[in-house]
């Protein structure tokens, strides 16, 4: 293998890993904002609030 292949193996794996990488912090933010609107939701129903009104009121924001 010459070394301009082997420099874009090395370029390739860093390429995966960066996705591997951005895609775990995506699914984490995704995790987090549905843990945050459970949460709102919780506290609209501990107030006495539709769930389906305070969705409607959040994602209207």
């Amino acid at each position: 293998m010459s070394a301009d292949q082997q420099l874009s193996r090395v370029d390739v794996d860093r390429h995966i890993s960066q996705n591997i990488i951005e895609y775990a912090r995506a699914d984490q933010h995704r995790r987090l904002a549905g843990e945050f609107l459970m949460g709102l939701c919780r506290k609209a129903q501990s107030f006495g609030a539709d769930t389906g009104v305070a969705f409607q009121v959040i994602f209207s924001q």
